[in-house]
């Protein structure tokens, strides 16, 4: 790799956390694979889950418990329907946004997280299609959010 493209790539990498916060999740899906993944980082040392988003009550107030059973505040609940994930991202200031919805729901996720400057990430593939693609990458070159 040139100097010229090392320089480049680390340009546009997003500029380091501060060491004196938190890393900050939302969640949008808490069934089978969400669950998972939200247990696994509220056993991550420095990571918060200040706001979770999910269609069914059920799991999101089980979620809740969990958040609460691991020392953390009450976070915040997104729960109004289908979309309500683009009100939490919204409305909180996350790091990113963890998404282990339906499929159809990945690039809507992903592209709702970077829209309000959040990063996104999807707990299986993204996008089903080329043409789903293309946004997401446009997102990204607009945005720097992964």
């Amino acid at each position: 790799m040139s100097s010229e493209t090392a320089r480049d790539s680390q340009s546009a990498a997003p500029a380091p956390r501060p060491a004196s916060r938190p890393i900050r999740l939302g969640f949008v899906g808490i069934g089978g694979r969400g669950s998972y993944h939200l247990d696994s980082a509220l056993g991550i040392e420095g990571v918060e889950v200040p706001a979770l988003c999910e269609i069914k009550d059920d799991r999101l107030q089980r979620a809740r418990t969990w958040v609460e059973q691991a020392g953390q505040p009450t976070p915040r609940l997104y729960g109004r329907g289908e979309t309500d994930y683009e009100r939490m991202c919204a409305e909180e200031e996350l790091d990113c946004v963890i998404c282990a919805t339906p499929w159809k729901w990945h690039t809507p996720v992903c592209l709702a997280a970077n829209a309000t400057e959040k990063h996104a990430v999807s707990a299986v593939p993204i996008v089903l299609t080329v043409a789903e693609a293309w946004p997401l990458v446009e997102s990204y070159e607009k945005t720097k959010r992964w």
